[in-house]
């Protein structure tokens, strides 16, 4: 708070030259795979005009892995794997 009570506002961001938004930090770059490359980054995080291979060339992980993942970030997750 500023020194008459007010709340500050925030900074500026700078220009990202025609880049999309930046993504939600708990959005699709955590369905990565760990051993994905840079590509697959910029594409997970809505920067894949950045990156030199297609988005059909991503590494993801399976659907299962992104549930075992969400139930470890967001307790409220339940799941329950079915063979």
């Amino acid at each position: 708070m500023s020194s008459a009570g007010q709340v500050a506002q925030p900074e500026a961001v700078p220009d990202r030259a025609g880049l999309a938004p930046p993504v939600d930090p708990e959005g699709p770059a955590l369905l990565a795979d760990r051993n994905a490359d840079l590509d697959t980054m910029l594409h997970l995080t809505g920067l894949g005009q950045l990156a030199k291979c297609s988005p059909h060339e991503v590494k993801t992980i399976s659907a299962h892995e992104a549930c075992l993942r969400c139930a470890r970030i967001v307790p409220e997750f339940t799941y329950t794997h079915q063979a």
